[in-house]
């Protein structure tokens, strides 16, 4: 009975926030594509708390889709998981729902992480560059170890760690989360996952 209540409430917020979803949709995306929905809460990535993952997030969402999916990750800030988590780090319940971030969603052939700074050693004249094969969600999700490089403000690599590479995620719209696991084709398995030239370009952007 709490279920059906639950749907009856997502679907009624859905269809609320659905028309002025729609406009900002169309100034995001004119046409058709697909969209990113995902969570953006005080704390998620913090110096003493790091719940990102325990939001919920999908890709690859059909435009029609979107306003049900925002409904979704609202509701996951005050889902069982994450209040457990808060509960064992000695942190409040959340105050409000978490923001929503919709963003234009692309299908990369190479995705990951850069940090502008080197986040483990503090070093803030050297940029870390972490790459994957196909989608971020690989790296995100632990599925997959990312390339990486440490890169000067020169533009000189000045370390590389490049990873064997199994698995990596696609756009897979029959997939809850709209992304599935396939294997690396064998030519990129040992391969790095960035030239030298995309990472200085990367570095550059960060």
């Amino acid at each position: 009975e709490a279920d059906a209540r639950r749907r009856v409430l997502h679907a009624h917020l859905a269809e609320e926030v659905a028309a002025e979803v729609d406009q900002a949709l169309a100034r995001l995306a004119p046409g058709e594509g697909f969209f990113a929905v995902r969570s953006s809460a005080l704390e998620e990535d913090s110096a003493r708390f790091s719940f990102a993952g325990q939001l919920e997030s999908f890709l690859f969402v059909a435009r029609g889709a979107v306003p049900a999916r925002i409904v979704e990750v609202w509701a996951s800030g005050f889902g069982e998981r994450l209040m457990r988590y808060r509960r064992e780090a000695g942190l409040a319940a959340l105050a409000g729902a978490p923001a929503v971030i919709v963003q234009r969603m692309i299908d990369g052939e190479t995705s990951g992480v850069a940090f502008s700074a080197d986040p483990v050693s503090g070093r803030r004249a050297v940029v870390v560059v972490g790459a994957v094969p196909g989608l971020g969600s690989a790296l995100v999700s632990g599925d997959a170890v990312a390339d990486t490089w440490r890169v000067d403000r020169t533009g000189a690599i000045i370390e590389r760690t490049v990873e064997p590479k199994h698995s990596m995620h696609r756009a897979d719209a029959t997939a809850p989360e709209g992304v599935s696991s396939v294997s690396v084709p064998p030519e990129r398995a040992a391969a790095p996952a960035l030239t030298d030239a995309g990472v200085r370009e990367v570095a550059d952007l960060a």
